[in-house]
């Protein structure tokens, strides 16, 4: 299957060219001065500069799709600027939908140099063929992220943990319910199943799966941490070792038409729930952390803007996770539309993503390649975002 692997490469700076900035978020961001100082007059080209912290809030989501709009109407550049919070896949997705948006998102650290600000400046405002995404380093340097082909680990005997639990959220779901079989056949791990259905409104070939399973399933609402927290320190099952984050709500739609609303809910199952599962686990003998997000997290496509928001935002928060549990491997795994099950699976949208250019992922592969993943190197250094592709 094929797997990449982020890397940075660097960009050369363009041509400079002032530009009358429209400023979208707080006055007090680090780059909002500078933009201001350097911006031009009014009726000189213009643009629109979304400026974000260093971790999302919810009440980002109106600054995106404000930014957004005020672009739409306006004409000009569509900019972001921030700190780590992100939210570029939105934009980059408005601009794959409109091709009239000129869209340039900027990187910095979350105390960024004032070399850094005047570099990130000057990049808003240049000219010429630069890619639409690019990081600031606090040295001034410019990169923006190449994906390089990897391989996954070899599945190996050691990595097996007989006697320890692994929690796999949206855990009666297609992929949710596979993944527990799988990984409890191969490793010997004990699933503990949490989702908000309930076992007995599974369909019939889901509640074979299960019932061919020794697993602990757990009713619940995986945003509801008090919920998550409360069921996990009552339930008998062995010790936790691994988590498989798999909920998910597939939203669809142009960015144009997008709420904040239907932008919030499908964060809060990707975001909020994999917090809340964390924050109910002993740290300390977690061993794997797989999050399952999306290519659309790095790959704009038409009407899932939302989607890979959700999934920008996943695997940020897997990454930062990641400081935290210093033996455990962390996998930010940003997979293909699945067939054979899951989600687009289930909406009977697999010919669609073929149309929109997307080649779903096998499920026998996708699995194959989960099993490969929990021998992952252990360590915040180690943890990393992979690309995981179908064909």
């Amino acid at each position: 299957m094929p797997a990449f692997l982020p890397r940075r490469i660097p960009v050369p700076p363009g041509e400079f060219r002032r530009r009358c900035w429209h400023l979208v978020g707080p006055d007090t961001h680090p780059v909002a001065a500078e933009l201001r100082a350097r911006s031009a007059p009014p009726g000189s080209a213009g643009g629109t500069a979304i400026l974000l912290g260093a971790e999302f809030g919810w009440e980002d989501n109106a600054r995106l799709l404000d930014g957004i709009a005020a672009a739409r109407r306006d004409g000009g550049r569509l900019a972001l600027v921030h700190l780590g919070a992100g939210g570029a896949s939105l934009l980059r997705a408005a601009a794959k939908e409109d091709s009239a948006l000129d869209v340039r998102c900027v990187e910095l650290s979350a105390e960024p140099s004032t070399r850094a600000i005047r570099v990130a400046v000057s990049l808003l405002n240049s000219e010429g063929a630069l890619p639409s995404l690019a990081q600031v380093g606090d040295d001034g340097r410019i990169t923006t992220t190449a994906w390089c082909p990897a391989e996954l680990p070899p599945l190996r005997a050691e990595d097996a943990r007989p006697g320890r639990s692994v929690v796999v959220t949206g855990g009666l779901g297609g992929l949710g319910l596979r993944a527990a079989v799988v990984l409890s056949k191969v490793y010997g791990l004990h699933p503990i199943l949490i989702d908000v259905l309930e076992p007995a409104r599974l369909p019939p070939s889901s509640a074979r799966h299960l019932s061919g399973l020794c697993a602990t399933v757990l009713t619940a609402d995986v945003t509801d941490r008090h919920g998550i927290a409360r069921l996990l320190s009552t339930t008998d099952a062995p010790p936790v070792g691994a988590v498989v984050h798999c909920a998910g709500l597939l939203t669809g739609g142009p960015v144009a038409t997008t709420t904040t609303t239907a932008l919030v809910r499908a964060q809060q199952v990707k975001v909020a729930g994999l917090e809340a599962v964390l924050a109910a686990i002993d740290p300390a003998g977690l061993r794997q952390l797989i999050t399952f997000g999306s290519i659309t997290a790095e790959e704009p496509h038409r009407s899932l803007g939302g989607y890979g928001l959700a999934n920008e935002l996943l695997r940020r928060s897997t990454l930062r996770a990641a400081a935290g549990l210093p033996r455990c491997s962390t996998v930010a795994a940003q997979w293909s539309l699945w067939s054979g099950a899951g989600m687009a699976q289930q909406a009977g949208a697999i010919q669609q993503a073929r149309r929109m250019g997307m080649t779903p992922l096998p499920l026998r592969a996708g699995m194959h390649a989960l099993v490969r993943l929990f021998g992952w190197p252990p360590g915040p250094a180690d943890a990393a975002p992979v690309l995981l592709y179908g064909g």
